[in-house]
């Protein structure tokens, strides 16, 4: 399994003064769980669109802070309305001998030989799989 690391600094700005941020392509966001404290960080934008799109939201990232390492899930982020930028985002720091709940996105790839049959005749099945929950170890 590939190991994505992102690179995130402490920060103390909150509220409006985050717009400043963003307008340096940072992403303000915060980082919870696992008996931690909430701590507040920023991320590179371009770094985090990128290692979001290899792993999505049940990909484990490990989230650089210094010289503390901390596995986590990219638990939810915000967009604005109307450009699509990320203006926020939460990172849920995990144990990584414990059990972990996530939403897995299935890609359905390739035909089947009957697939006019299968289509007939369960068609909304290709809908039901689109989201399945799976329970397991973060290793």
């Amino acid at each position: 399994m590939e190991t994505h690391t992102l690179k995130a600094q402490p920060r103390t700005v909150t509220g409006r003064a985050t717009k400043a941020l963003r307008d340096l392509a940072q992403i303000p966001g915060v980082v919870y769980g696992n008996r931690r404290a909430p701590q507040n960080v920023t991320v590179d934008r371009v770094s985090f669109i990128r290692i979001f799109r290899e792993t999505g939201n049940s990909g484990l990232v490990d989230l650089s802070l210094g010289e503390e390492t901390v596995p986590v899930l990219i638990q939810d982020f915000q967009q604005h309305p109307i450009s699509d930028f990320i203006t926020h985002v939460d990172f849920l720091a995990v144990d990584l001998t414990r059990e972990v709940e996530a939403v897995i996105r299935l890609a359905l790839v390739g035909e089947a030989p009957a697939v006019c049959v299968l289509c007939q005749r369960l068609s909304y099945l290709t809908w039901t799989l689109i989201s399945v929950h799976f329970l397991l170890l973060a290793t």
